[in-house]
């Protein structure tokens, strides 16, 4: 299975009828490793999305104190291609801050960087801004923890793509609205979700799990059609082929996201009827993006 990385799209923002255009820019979204799917060839395939290895994923098996590298290319989502000053931390526990900060890995002239762990790391990386102190308001990089939603048990030949974003970008994409504005005290996740191809999957819809991770001005964002909607009612919480989503203004702490089949979700406690394609554990920290691509499960 070959991993793919998302196309870069012009978009717009909507809530209503407030529309705004914007250049091509994409959240930053990890790519979590290969899997290898089996018993899948007697199953219809919904055009446009498989997700026939539901229930089936076997991951591929990990070499026992093997070194493996997450090779990563970091550009600037505002458009700029140059990531001064950004910063990669390991950190080796999955929910935890069991983080190398003492040794941070810097990319290179291209923005390639590239960070060594053990065969089956479960942890996920930070991505930094070394001296935020020499910034000007609004050009400082926004801290991400960088999830993959499967341990990495392999180099892939192809970087993982990592598009850095400043503060003064995050406020122009996730929080459009003039009524609201980001908090440090909240953070936002971004979530992609893929089929069992690993290509983007549509018609997907997410879903907070943890009540207490909700603050005040909590809100789902999606991106359809071209736009992205900060969404309001349920029938705008679908993805679209980009697969892309995620929640502003979350509290701190531990968060669970679920992914479900959007046409089957049924919102009644206990979702009876409804398909779950993915469901992971992440980290919510103050004026930070948490990212994660969600593989099937």
């Amino acid at each position: 299975m070959t991993t793919k990385n998302n196309p870069l799209a012009c978009m717009r923002f909507a809530r209503s009828s407030s529309r705004r255009l914007l250049p091509g820019l994409l959240l930053a979204l990890g790519l979590g490793g290969c899997v290898e799917v089996i018993g899948i060839e007697d199953t219809e395939i919904e055009p446009g999305r498989d997700l026939a290895c539901l229930g089936r994923v076997v991951p591929p098996p990990v070499v026992a104190g093997a070194t493996v590298e997450i090779r990563a290319q970091i550009v600037d989502i505002g458009g700029s291609g140059e990531v001064p000053g950004v910063e990669v931390v390991r950190c080796n526990s999955r929910l935890g801050a069991a983080c190398d900060f003492a040794t941070p890995f810097a990319p290179d002239a291209t923005g390639l960087v590239v960070v060594p762990v053990t065969a089956g790391f479960n942890g996920y990386l930070r991505i930094l801004d070394a001296d935020p102190s020499d910034d000007a308001e609004g050009k400082d990089w926004v801290p991400y923890l960088w999830y993959f939603s499967q341990p990495i048990n392999q180099t892939r030949e192809e970087p993982f793509p990592i598009q850095a974003m400043t503060t003064g970008v995050r406020e122009f994409l996730v929080y459009p609205e003039t009524t609201v504005t980001q908090d440090p005290q909240y953070g936002d996740v971004a979530i992609n979700a893929v089929d069992c191809n690993d290509n983007n999957a549509p018609n997907i819809h997410f879903e907070v799990t943890t009540p207490a991770s909700e603050g005040p001005n909590t809100a789902p964002f999606y991106f359809g059609g071209g736009m992205v909607v900060i969404a309001s009612a349920l029938e705008n919480e679908v993805t679209d082929e980009t697969g892309l989503g995620g929640f502003r203004a979350l509290e701190p702490g531990t968060m669970i996201v679920r992914a479900w089949v959007a046409d089957t979700f049924n919102p009644e406690p206990g979702h009876a009827g409804s398909t779950l394609v993915a469901e992971d554990t992440l980290l919510i920290e103050a004026d930070t993006l948490t990212t994660v691509r969600l593989l099937p499960e």
